[in-house]
């Protein structure tokens, strides 16, 4: 692989496409862009994308496993023991109806959840029966019946490995890592095997024998666990290639461990406690049209250009959705892949097609025949092997094929982090499957046909035509280009009380003028004002009479010699405001004959006759 941007958690643009890491998907595109402008531009285009669409349903097991606490119980703390399958109600609250789906019209109605439903429901009743949880049907016995008996109860935990773990299943959980396996009930393998009793003489010693760790009373064998893909699918590689079997891989996926006794610790701390959630899941992809905003700062490479925006396209009517063709077909999937594609009108190829007129198209095929990987020797039709290739890697994370990159969070601990999180749930684990798959898928393929290639189809070129053919010229569904400019605006909303301010300062303006101009105002007036209503002048006043010159006339022009007399007089003197008797104020200053009363509070008749005198 070249590159792997699955911590990207971004929308990016890429050589050939546009790859949205936030939910899964790629876009084809040979990326072209407006004329250079000082400042940018920005525009939208409708491009064709292939995305994962998973379903992921939780078995509600888990396997829980210790850390050992001393040397003595591992070789290594990073060795799991104590390992247990944990009943959450996969078993002791199973629904023991047998569950079905429709297998017409899946393009209209996939019905993804239940397929991946009864892929949990098969796992987790063949496990039961192969650890005498319950029975099965005995089908020579045509009066018995299944589900008769449970040895199950919610919360009860079945051992997987022995006291000495010299019996283990194949598939045991690594602490560090997320794995998701084509194979259901991984974690049974090998605890039906009898330990044979060993005797070395070379070293003189001997092992003793050990009985199963589960009987397997009904013969429950991996053929009939290797079956629940296919329950789960739908289909296997015999079924006709046609636009109802669309490409399907399912399996299972064993979440990143946690920690249970320290929320999502990620400390490999001795003696610690953990828990891998189990969940199974179904993947297609399908092909749908999505509306892309791009935007282009100026500068010369793939760098300036950035994808802000992906949504789906949204059409007005039914006429104006896409209309999707598959090739017709009598041939098996394990013989041909269906071509598939967009057509111009339901006559076109007819006789050769199906069509179907909706927002998206779940692509034909079948997923167990290839997966990707980077050696040669094999051929590659665009379009039609790549995405069923990656739903077959995605679900090797196990045993990855050559040249995969390590998705399991092992050897990076962001990635197991994030796995970690997101694996709590079904629906967020669905997730991290859709991200696999499209980390994969953009190293695989890229787009051919941008802006700079876009044919216009004239009247002399057939709308029946096998390849396009003619001259490239500038197609007539260019899409508008928006040029950016430097200008600075302003919300008028933010002005309205600096407004209101400017109007009253207006009116205040006015108004003094027009009392300026009538002589009622002016900077003599207002000093004489000033000096009327001076508080030290009113003070003197009453202490001093006309000595403090208040109340004497003065002429405009000796105003300012008024202020001095004031000062040399009387300004300068202190004057002491204090509380008198029947809460009084009382004034007074060191040249006054005695203290003079400033305001009486008293309340009733005499305090009005006090006012008159």
């Amino acid at each position: 692989m070249v590159q792997s941007n699955i911590l990207a958690d971004d929308y990016l643009a890429i050589e050939g496409l546009v790859v949205d890491m936030k939910n899964g998907g790629i876009g084809f595109r040979n990326h072209s862009a407006p004329p250079r402008t000082p400042y940018g531009s920005t525009w939208s285009e409708d491009l064709l994308f292939i995305e994962p669409d998973t379903r992921c349903v939780d078995t509600n097991l888990t396997l829980d496993f210790s850390l050992p606490r001393y040397t003595s119980e591992g070789l290594s703390t990073s060795e799991t023991v104590h390992l247990v399958l944990t009943d959450r109600g996969g078993f002791a609250n199973l629904d023991l109806t047998y569950p079905n789906y429709s297998f017409t019209n899946t393009q209209q109605n996939p019905q993804l959840w239940d397929r991946a439903y009864k892929g949990a429901w098969a796992n987790n009743v063949w496990s039961m029966f192969f650890m005498n949880v319950t029975n099965p049907r005995n089908v020579s016995d045509p009066d018995s019946r299944a589900f008769t008996y449970l040895n199950s109860h919610v919360g009860k935990q079945f051992p997987l490995m022995s006291d000495n773990s010299s019996i283990e299943p194949t598939l045991t959980p690594d602490l560090n890592s997320l794995v998701a396996s084509k194979s259901f009930a991984g974690y049974l393998n090998g605890l039906d095997v009898e330990l044979k009793p060993f005797n070395s003489t070379i070293t003189n010693t001997t092992i003793p024998g050990q009985k199963p760790l589960y009987e397997n009373p009904f013969n429950i064998s991996s053929t009939n666990f290797s079956f629940v893909g296919d329950m789960c699918a739908g289909k296997n590689s015999a079924d006709i290639a046609n636009m109802d079997n669309f490409a399907a891989a399912c399996g299972m996926v064993y979440g990143a461990p946690s920690r249970t006794d320290k929320n999502y610790s990620l400390v490999l701390e001795p003696g610690s406690n953990w828990s891998v959630p189990m969940y199974s899941c179904i993947m297609t992809a399908k092909a749908t049209i999505k509306r892309v905003t791009f935007q282009f700062n100026g500068s010369d490479d793939l760098s300036a250009l950035k994808v802000t925006e992906i949504k789906n396209k949204v059409y007005p009517n039914e006429e104006s959705k896409p209309l999707w063709g598959v090739e017709r077909t009598d041939k098996k999937l394990a013989d041909v892949r269906p071509l598939w594609g967009l057509i111009s009108s339901p006559e076109q190829g007819n006789i050769s097609l199906h069509t179907i007129r909706q927002e998206s198209l779940y692509l034909p095929g079948h997923s167990k025949l290839s997966s990707l990987h980077s050696g040669g020797g094999y051929q590659n039709l665009p379009g039609i092997e790549f995405y069923s290739g990656a739903m077959n890697s995605v679900f090797e994370l196990d045993f990855p094929s050559l040249g995969v990159p390590d998705y399991t969070g092992r050897m990076n601990i962001a990635m197991y982090r994030r796995w970690q999180e997101l694996s709590r749930s079904a629906e967020t684990t669905a997730k991290i499957l859709n991200l696999i798959w499209t980390d994969l898928s953009s190293n695989a393929v890229v787009g051919t046909r941008g802006l700079h290639g876009a044919i216009m189809q004239g009247s002399t070129s057939s709308s029946l035509e096998k390849r396009d053919i003619g001259e490239s010229s500038p197609s007539p569904n260019t899409p508008r280009v928006k040029y950016m400019q430097r200008r600075v605006r302003y919300r008028w909303a933010y002005a309205v009380p600096a407004l209101i301010v400017l109007v009253l300062t207006a009116v205040i303006a006015f108004a003094t003028i027009i009392f300026v101009l009538m002589g009622r105002a002016g900077v003599t007036r207002l000093r004489q004002y000033l000096n009327k209503t001076s508080q030290g002048r009113i003070l003197t006043t009453i202490l001093y009479g006309r000595k403090g010159e208040i109340s004497a006339p003065a002429p405009s022009m000796q105003t300012r010699s008024s202020t001095r007399r004031w000062v040399a007089n009387v300004g300068k003197n202190p004057v002491t405001v204090a509380e008198g008797a029947n809460d009084t104020l009382v004034i007074d200053g060191p040249e006054a004959v005695q203290a003079q009363p400033l305001l009486t509070v008293q309340k009733g008749p005499a305090a009005l006759h006090e006012h008159e005198r």
